[in-house]
């Protein structure tokens, strides 16, 4: 439940954060959309307004003055005869001031400050442009020496044309107006149609929202509808999930039932040697009538006896193990010592006295991270398994490696990979006839054999590979048919294991 609530809660701030950032990315774009669309607008009006006002201060103008009379006006000539004639001009609501210029750039009628005729201003570069006969028109900040007069009217910008003037028969520009128009119509113009657009893709932003809005809405229903059948499917699941764990932890336990039933019948397979070894030993005693006791060779088979009876212990232990794991005892285990005590307890066994045994055994002695008696074990299934194979004749070759002697594999088995460094190898290579392919993948299943009932039950090889596992090592078999196998376990070195710790401190 806690898990459900957890995510219908993500789910809920997911819909909430993607309902906020696409209400602000909507309201972003709404802005970036109407401000452009302004822009343009405006920028077109006032493309048109200014050519429009252009071409008409072009015709009011074009005839007047002529030639002569801004010869005239520039010796001082009559200006009310010169007003009457821009009458039509300077009645225009629009129009701030006019100005006329003869072509040296010097002031000849102000119609706004008069106080300013008969001054040059030659940095103006829109007049020196009108006197090339280029009509020009731009918005003027009011920011020039000309230009004190508008600025007391307290006025910020102002359209300016200037519109050269030419002799009508000779042609040539003989002077310039300048005339300021207001921006005031433009800009109430401006803002109408700026209410206008604004308000066109406002109600359309708005509109659209609400579309969105509301299918956003039948979405997050359907992702919370879904969310919900999920949840219960989920549910379902897991406890579908519970019952089956139940009905498996049943069947294992019926299982560990069947096979410790197994393993009654095994444990005559595993401790019948080591008992036979017992009962020599103790036959030899009934037999000496008394000659022995108190003397060292009875001590060592007391001793021999005991040990037997450990091990017997141990092989219990371990293979009901197989049913029921324990954790192993790691620590050092010298493999050559291991295996010095572990083949006597093989040689005792009468069916195995032809067997052949040669030991190769590293230089120094290879110590492995394991546990000496699990190893011991394993090492004996695998001597038995190997002497029962040859039926009590031929040659075991038991060798111990330092690092991976890299030998053909037909099997490998176990937790420890193969590319791994810092290994040592404990190796039982016999002479027997090998092993059938088709037997070779399943020879450490449990159960698995190709002797007779009464010689196993095939949970040998089965202990061996539950032990290694426990001990993190791995296991390679090669087999050759009629040229016998080869079984190598796989154990992490104490030095090197050793040698990381003090790397990692």
């Amino acid at each position: 439940m806690e898990a459900s609530e957890e995510v219908h809660a993500v789910v809920g701030r997911t819909l909430k954060k993607f309902s906020l950032v696409h209400t602000l990315l909507w309201t972003a774009l709404t802005l970036a959309l109407a401000i452009s669309v302004t822009y343009i607008v405006e920028r077109r009006m006032l493309d048109e307004t200014s050519l429009v006002s252009l071409d008409y201060f072009h015709a009011v103008t074009a005839a007047i003055p002529n030639a002569a009379e801004l010869q005239l006006l520039a010796r001082g000539g009559d200006v009310a005869r010169l007003e009457r004639k821009l009458a039509p001009l300077l009645r225009e609501r629009k129009v701030v001031t006019v100005k006329l210029w003869d072509t040296s750039r010097r002031l000849l009628y102000h119609s706004r400050d008069p106080g300013q005729v008969g001054k040059v201003y030659a940095d103006n570069n829109h007049l020196a442009r009108a006197l090339t006969g280029e009509k020009v028109l731009s918005i003027s900040s009011l920011s020039g020496h000309e230009h004190v007069a508008e600025r007391a009217l307290g006025i910020d910008r102002l359209m300016e044309f200037y519109l050269p003037i030419r002799d009508p028969e000779t042609g040539p520009v003989v002077g310039a107006y300048e005339i300021y128009s207001s921006l005031d119509p433009f800009y109430q113009r401006v803002w109408r149609q700026r209410m206008a657009v604004w308000g066109i893709i406002l109600t359309g932003a708005v509109f659209l929202y609400l579309g969105f809005s509301i299918h956003f809405k039948r979405a997050s229903r359907t992702i919370l509808d879904q969310s919900h059948e999920i949840e219960e499917k989920a549910q379902n699941l897991e406890k579908a999930l519970a019952d089956l764990k139940s009905v498996q932890s049943e069947l294992i336990r019926s299982e560990r039932l069947a096979t410790v039933g197994q393993l009654a019948a095994g444990i005559a397979h595993e401790v019948r040697n080591p008992l036979a070894s017992i009962t020599g030993m103790v036959d030899i005693f009934l037999r000496d009538s008394g000659e022995l006791i108190g003397k060292s060779e009875g001590r060592e088979h007391l001793r021999r006896i005991g040990s037997e009876a450990a091990r017997l212990k141990e092989i219990i232990r371990a293979l009901l193990d197989y049913a029921r794991p324990t954790r192993a005892r790691i620590g050092r285990v010298d493999l050559n010592a291991l295996v010095r005590e572990t083949v006597p307890l093989f040689q005792m066994q009468k069916e195995y006295g032809s067997v052949d045994i040669r030991l190769d055994l590293a230089d120094p002695p290879p110590c492995a991270l394991a546990d000496g008696a699990l190893m011991q074990q394993i090492l004996l299934n695998f001597l038995l398994n190997a002497g029962q194979a040859m039926q009590g004749k031929g040659s075991l070759a038991i060798r111990t490696h330092s690092q991976d002697p890299n030998g053909s594999v037909n099997l490998r088995v176990g937790p420890l990979p193969k590319e791994q460094e810092g290994v040592c190898v404990l190796e039982v290579r016999d002479s027997g006839p090998g092993i059938e392919p088709f037997l070779l993948p399943r020879i450490f299943d449990p159960f698995v054999t190709t002797r007779s009932s009464s010689d196993g039950v095939g949970l040998g090889l089965a202990v061996c590979l539950r032990l290694i596992e426990e001990l993190k090592g791995a296991v390679e078999v090669e087999s050759h048919l009629w040229e016998g196998a080869s079984f190598r376990v796989f154990l992490i070195s104490a030095e090197a294991s050793t040698a990381g710790t003090r790397s990692a401190g």
